[in-house]
């Protein structure tokens, strides 16, 4: 299958239940397997970096039917510093696994792929490089991209790793995204829940609302 991605337009008018239509469609498509999505106020600077996070995502390797009887368990553990253009290719190999013992996942290896793209891009991020992703909501995304640049260089947050683990046996699949940041308040999920509609056109909470998808 073919990669998509849904555009979510925050002008639409809402619907007689108080939705918006936007967000009607923006759901509906992720249950129709769209792997990400684009809001209408953000499609001039996200649709190149969203095609870009997605396209790499769709491939379909498998592991030999010899093999497979053979396998019983696999962990493996990964170590990256605060460069984004590693992400990627980490991912790359981590949808391969992942689609070699998983066969019958692989219809859903672009979705798995793209969440663990936005988990280990927050922990870079929030995690290691503490931006505040408020940043992002205004018109000055640019300060949010020369700020990451510059505490890539910086003490304490150039020193910083993220750690990531990939866990599958027969009865699971588990990934664990960690980094050396100064943490958060979990509860801020709840009062900022990034999976409620009215918060889908905004830029912040969007990796936690694919991650949750």
């Amino acid at each position: 299958m073919e990669p998509t991605a849904v555009i979510s337009d925050p002008e639409a008018k809402r619907t007689a239940n108080g939705s918006e239509e936007s967000e009607d469609v923006t759901f509906d498509a992720f249950e129709a397997d769209a792997d990400s999505y684009i809001s209408k106020r953000e499609l001039a600077n996200r649709s190149l970096d969203t095609t870009a996070e997605v396209l790499p995502l769709s491939r379909n390797p498998q592991m030999p039917t010899e093999v497979k009887g053979l396998w019983l368990h696999s962990e493996s553990h990964f170590v990256l510093g605060n460069d984004g253009e590693l992400i990627q290719p980490l991912v790359v190999h981590l949808q391969s696994m992942l689609e070699s013992h998983w066969s019958r996942l692989a219809a859903d290896s672009r979705r798995v792929g793209l969440a663990i793209f936005e988990a280990i891009r927050n922990a870079i991020d929030h995690g290691n490089l503490e931006l505040n992703s408020e940043l992002r909501n205004g018109e000055s995304e640019w300060e949010y991209d020369e700020l990451r640049e510059r505490r890539r260089r910086m003490v304490p947050y150039s020193g910083r790793q993220v750690y990531v683990t990939a866990t599958h046996t027969f009865e699971e699949v588990q990934y664990v995204v960690r980094d050396e940041g100064c943490g958060f308040d979990t509860a801020l999920l709840e009062t900022h829940n990034p999976t409620d509609s009215s918060n889908i056109d905004r830029p912040s909470g969007r990796g936690i609302f694919l991650m949750k998808t």
